[in-house]
């Protein structure tokens, strides 16, 4: 186990909200603030290469994953067969700004090598993008590319994540040097 806690949720407002039934209200999130590790984007990285692993034309490697400035760093060591090996630098970008949903876009991505790689990575990021919007709270950002709209509140709920948000809301996102912090506010 770590030095703390990867995941850290603080400045938790919660409101009882009347219903029916035998429990006379639920909980509502109002405000949260999340901090998210270097740790759990690796965990999280790790995950998503393993499920795609069988489905991958080349083989994949994590090499290291790191939230900065930008967004969040991710680098995979791509290979196929003895001769092509090359590790590709992802960075992805969130943003949102007092917005209903966080925007995640593949900002860029690039081989630290001199092999060209964009034959080859365009089709497996259109594809795992389609994936992705599979997903509750998850969908295409208007204008193509390569970017999504999710709603964090919809996705943890659609993951057993027992809260509830109000409604309407908004989230901030950023990063810095080794953390991803996301704010939810009630809008109401």
């Amino acid at each position: 186990m770590g030095q703390g806690a990867e995941i850290q949720a603080d400045d938790v407002q919660l409101s009882l909200e009347p219903i029916a039934g035998k429990t006379p209200f639920r909980t509502i999130v109002q405000g949260i603030r999340l901090r998210l590790t270097n740790e759990v984007l690796a965990k999280a990285v790790a995950v998503a290469l393993e499920k795609g692993k069988e489905r991958a034309p080349v083989d994949l490697a994590l090499r290291s994953t790191r939230f900065v400035g930008e967004g969040a760093e991710i680098v995979v060591e791509v290979s196929k067969g003895r001769f092509f090996k090359t590790d590709v630098r992802a960075l992805i970008g969130l943003i949102a700004q007092g917005a209903p949903q966080v925007r995640v876009e593949i900002k860029e991505v690039k081989a630290l090598g001199k092999l060209p790689i964009d034959a080859f990575v365009d089709p497996v990021l259109e594809k795992a993008l389609g994936k992705a919007t599979t997903l509750a709270g998850v969908e295409r950002a208007p204008g193509g590319g390569r970017a999504l709209l999710i709603r964090p509140d919809e996705l943890l709920g659609s993951l057993g994540v027992p809260l509830q948000f109000a409604t309407p809301g908004e989230w901030d996102a950023r990063t810095d040097e080794g953390v991803l912090e996301l704010r939810f506010r009630g809008r109401g």
